[in-house]
């Protein structure tokens, strides 16, 4: 990544417009060329330049459009890093950014805090985020049927939606009744599925 990076250093007095022209991208109206993600690092601690006469002040510049999907500013200020982002609201929610954000403040004080760890083993969520994931939208909310069996289920299956699509044959995406059976095409005689059913393990235990 360092070599990477400091090759890109090397080359950053190109102009984008050169680069694009260069590379010839596929264009097209609603997207970028190249990139669509754009991420720059400035010194905000940079003195003004000091005029015969006149008062030199910084001002903030704003712009009500983003030239990008995301694009990720932090600037070095005496305190540390002043991290903002512009983004495309067609695109993004402003909480999906702010967590973006968060993500990128934590992945920063891992490295702070471990700087020889490898990147793939600093973490990004927080303890709350990670017990939403786990335990939150992990929960299983369906009931599990007790005491039966997978011959029993099907055959409840069959009486809901006996002209539903059962089995397709080779994965078709759709399916022509060559190469599909309906629920009440595969069900098998009653005989036949009360052996098969004495064989299935019973759920529940």
């Amino acid at each position: 990544m360092r070599e990477v990076a400091l090759t890109g250093y090397g080359h950053q007095d190109v102009p984008f417009e050169k680069l694009v022209e260069e590379l010839a991208p596929e264009r097209t109206l609603n997207r970028n060329p190249i990139v669509q993600v754009m991420f720059g690092l400035r010194d905000a601690r940079a003195t003004l330049p000091a005029l015969r006469g006149l008062a030199v002040e910084r001002l903030p510049v704003g712009s009500e459009s983003a030239k990008f999907d995301v694009t990720v500013y932090a600037a070095e200020v005496p305190e540390g890093l002043d991290v903002t982002a512009r983004y495309s609201t067609e695109l993004y929610e402003a909480g999906t950014i702010a967590r973006l954000l968060e993500h990128f403040e934590r992945l920063l004080a891992a490295m702070v805090a471990a700087p020889d760890a490898r990147l793939a083993s600093l973490g990004l969520t927080s303890e709350a985020e990670r017990r939403q994931v786990l335990d939150g939208w992990n929960r299983a909310v369906a009931p599990t049927p007790k005491a039966t069996t997978v011959a029993r289920l099907v055959e409840a299956q069959v009486a809901r939606t006996p002209d539903a699509v059962a089995i397709v044959a080779g994965g078709c995406a759709t399916p022509s009744r060559a190469r599909s059976r309906t629920y009440a095409g595969a069900a098998a005689p009653r005989g036949h599925r009360e052996r098969r059913a004495r064989r299935h393990v019973r759920l529940g235990r």
